[in-house]
């Protein structure tokens, strides 16, 4: 059996055994609204299918639930992260890898103001909302459905971890309203690096008992996986997320660091990074992507940045909790960089 032929039989008998166990069919994709923005004079279209547009519409319009206890019998497709590296599917959104609840478009007035954010006046504007799905997303889980899955011998609370993190996150925050914490933005920082470390080492050990199952290898050896832990975690600083503050990085070298992060790979291997920039004068979070996209005339490739959400920290509420949206954003990153990373190794 040659290789096309065996990967073909592996998916089908995963996909018989998820439906087997009531778990079959395909994910649901929904339809996120498209959006115009304007760069070096040009204006440019984003399909709202891109990875942008269900980034842009999660961190602005769906509410952000945080589950507290892991599932006995987690949904089969919690596994779907390993599949797509597996079967090195580079097209799969991220939406896949959350939970998410949605609610029936015909039950719902949509306001028309939605998935605007204080920052859509400058850099982009929504024109519409595709009539292609009946259902709109509302709610997300904070975590990935990764961190449902059990590892054998695992004796950590993983989730008890994770939000042990996302507490500490409310109380800086919290303390930063009530003027009494000196460095907010290095304590936010140390704790994203803590947390990021964390799922990145859970969900490598999981990926390697899974390839032990699927190609009856011995993978766990120590070594290796302080190693792959580590080079993902690398990897994932330099060139999937970046955070900086108003105090060393101005908007416009913030911008530049994003671009010099493209430089450093294909572009066509992933169309997104992640990055926050703190302006800490005025207490705001800005949240960037950077896309690559191709020029009107499809000639070559166009990297640009552009705001998925700005927040001012003093007025936010409890449905634009700082911690939560900081934490969806660093989770979307965590699982772009790993569905491209895991399977290089």
């Amino acid at each position: 059996m040659d290789i096309s032929n065996e990967v073909t039989a592996i998916e089908d008998e995963l996909n018989e055994k998820e439906h087997d166990l009531g778990f079959g069919g395909k994910n649901k994709s929904f339809r996120y609204p498209d959006f115009v923005c304007s760069h070096n004079s040009q204006r440019l279209y984003i399909d709202g299918s891109s990875k942008f547009g269900f980034v842009h519409y999660f961190m602005n319009n769906v509410k952000i639930v945080v589950k507290d206890e892991i599932s006995e019998c987690p949904d089969l497709k919690s596994f779907q992260i390993f599949k797509d590296c597996f079967f090195v599917n580079q097209n799969s959104n991220l939406e896949k890898y959350f939970d998410i609840e949605v609610l029936n478009k015909e039950n719902h007035k949509i306001d028309d103001n939605e998935g605007t954010s204080m920052l859509s006046d400058i850099t982009m504007t929504q024109f519409n909302f595709p009539d292609l799905t009946n259902e709109k997303p509302t709610h997300v889980q904070l975590f990935p459905k990764v961190i449902n899955i059990r590892y054998s011998s695992g004796k950590k609370n993983i989730l008890r971890l994770l939000i042990n993190h996302l507490n500490c996150l409310k109380s800086l925050f919290e303390k930063k309203n009530k003027q009494i914490v000196a460095n907010l933005f290095l304590d936010v920082k140390r704790i994203l690096q803590s947390y990021v470390e964390i799922v990145i080492k859970d969900v490598v050990i999981k990926w390697m008992q899974w390839l032990i199952i699927i190609q009856n290898k011995d993978l766990t050896k120590r070594s290796s996986y302080r190693i792959l832990c580590k080079r993902i975690n690398s990897l994932f600083w330099r060139r999937y997320f970046c955070m900086r503050s108003s105090s060393t990085d101005s908007i416009t070298s913030f911008s530049n660091r994003l671009h010099r992060n493209f430089r450093e790979q294909n572009v066509k291997e992933r169309s997104i990074i992640f990055a926050v920039w703190w302006d800490e004068v005025n207490d705001i979070l800005l949240f960037n992507n950077g896309i690559s996209m191709q020029t009107s005339d499809k000639s070559k490739e166009e990297n640009i940045v552009v705001a998925s959400l700005g927040l001012i920290l003093e007025d936010t509420d409890k449905n634009q909790e700082p911690e939560n949206k900081l934490l969806l954003f660093v989770n979307m990153a965590i699982m772009e960089c790993l569905k491209q990373e895991l399977n290089r190794y």
